[in-house]
C-alpha cells in the first residue's frame, strides 16, 4: 500500500523536529524501535492516522518517491539520520547486506535468539541503562514528570513509561540499600 504524502503542516512539523546541527539530521521527536524516527498525520481524504518512518518522509521530500519493494538505507549507519545525502535506496537484500557489513547483524537473528528469549537486563544486545539507573528512574518519578526524566537521562518517555511501570526491567523489584554507617 502506498503511503500519501503528508500535508503541509505535517512537512513543518517534521522539518522543526530535525537538529541540523552535525553532519547528520537528527530526528528529535518520537523513534520506532531501533531508533528509527516516527512521524504520523491524518490523510485528508481517508480520514485515517498515517505513520511513517522520518528518513523515509525526508528521502521523499528531497530526492522523491520511493518505489515499491524498496528500502531507505543510511550510508551513516544511524537511524534516527534524516539527512538526504546519507540515504539511498536498496532492496530487501541490499539492506540485510548492509546490516551484516556493518556489523549490526545479531547471530540468530534480531528475533528472541537461540533460547527462545530475550537477553535480560544489561546482557541484552540493545541496553541503554543498567539496574542501578532503572533503580534512580524509578525513584526519581516520584518528584519528577517524564520530560524532565528524558532530559535527565537521554531516553524517550516511551522507553521511561515502561520502565517505570515495571513493563520492562520488571526483575528489579528491590531498591538497592546503602550498608550501615558506623557511628
Amino acid at each position: 500500500m502506498e503511503i500519501p504524502f503528508p500535508p503541509v503542516a505535517a512537512i513543518k512539523s517534521f522539518l522543526h523536529k530535525l537538529e541540523r546541527s552535525g553532519d547528520c539530521w537528527i530526528w528529535t521527536a518520537s523513534k520506532r524501535n531501533k531508533g528509527y524516527g516516527a512521524i504520523a498525520w491524518k490523510d485528508q481524504e481517508s480520514g485515517r492516522m498515517i505513520q511513517e518512518r522520518a528518513h523515509r518522509i525526508s528521502y521523499r521530500l528531497y530526492v522523491g518517491e520511493i518505489p515499491p519493494r524498496l528500502f531507505v538505507l543510511h550510508r551513516c549507519d544511524n537511524p534516527a539520520c534524516c539527512n538526504p545525502d546519507h540515504l539511498f535506496l536498496g532492496t530487501k537484500f541490499d539492506n540485510n547486506h548492509d546490516m551484516v557489513e556493518k556489523g549490526r547483524h545479531v547471530p540468530g537473528g534480531t528475533h528472541c535468539g537461540e533460547s527462545g528469549k530475550w537477553k535480560r537486563g544489561k546482557a541484552h544486545h540493545n541496553v541503554k541503562v543498567d539496574e542501578n539507573i532503572v533503580r534512580e528512574i524509578r525513584k526519581d518519578k516520584d518528584k519528577m514528570s517524564y520530560s524532565q526524566l528524558k532530559e535527565k537521562y537521554g531516553l524517550s518517555v516511551t522507553c521511561l513509561f515502561k520502565i517505570v511501570h515495571k513493563k520492562t526491567w520488571k526483575f528489579i523489584t528491590q531498591e538497592v540499600k546503602a550498608p550501615c554507617s558506623q557511628d
